[in-house]
């Protein structure tokens, strides 16, 4: 069944109601976010809508009413009235949201294909952040292998609910995570290569002035070399 929430910014995001708990896990539909399907009067919170979703949260009914007196259902889907009222009918609309969900589906396989070496790359380095974090050196630079792992498997755990949900938000929380991972990484790459050149020039440059100075330092012969006389 076609089933919609309310964003944070009030607008009517479909979701699929067989995926409710994974929308609860990613924190995308809390038990007060308001949700509709055609066949309800008017929104009502997601907690009373999906009790098996959200075991034991309470709402106070004085503000659910307040909240759904506030709320208009998205638009009825009849032919007729729409045309009555010279607006576009919502099954264009519903076909668009399927079309985006599907391909949103479709590019989240790739990413959900290899959570398994997301988590495990994740979890290696936060592992490799925590052995660090135990000497005084290690502990400056620590957190940059545990926010690169924590940043991991919050993107394989995105690209796991965008392709179930087909939801844009998520897909795009996913990507920009694995962005950020790369960004952060890569600068980390270009600052120790930076150290590294730094080191081989100084070594360089250091070694050779030592050379010329124990050249220069040298004793010069007056005379060339000659080899005794035999007795």
């Amino acid at each position: 069944m076609q089933w919609y929430y309310q964003d944070e910014t009030e607008g009517q995001t479909p979701f699929d109601e067989n995926y409710i708990a994974a929308l609860c896990s990613d924190k995308r539909i809390k038990p007060t976010t308001l949700v509709w399907n055609d066949t309800l009067s008017g929104w009502m919170p997601a907690a009373e809508a999906f009790p098996e979703a959200y075991p034991g949260a309470a709402l106070p009914p004085s503000g659910i009413k307040t909240i759904q007196n506030q709320a208009t259902a998205p638009k009825s889907n009849s032919l007729a009235e729409a045309e009555s009222k010279n607006q576009l009918t919502l099954e264009p609309v519903k076909i668009k949201n399927q079309e985006v969900r599907e391909l949103v589906r479709d590019i989240a396989s790739y990413f959900a294909a290899n959570r398994f070496w997301m988590n495990f790359f994740g979890i290696l380095m936060i592992l490799a952040g925590v052995i660090q974090a135990l000497t005084l050196v290690g502990l400056l630079i620590a957190w940059l292998p545990i926010w690169s792992g924590v940043l991991l498997l919050k993107a394989s755990h995105a690209a796991m609910v965008a392709e179930k949900t087909g939801m844009v938000e998520t897909l795009e929380s996913s990507v920009c995570r694995i962005a950020l991972f790369f960004k952060i990484n890569g600068i980390f790459a270009l600052v120790v290569t930076l150290i590294y050149i730094a080191i081989a020039v100084w070594a360089f440059l250091f070694d050779g002035l030592a050379l010329l100075s124990g050249l220069n330092g040298l004793p010069l012969p007056d005379a060339p070399f000659e080899m005794p006389a035999a007795q």
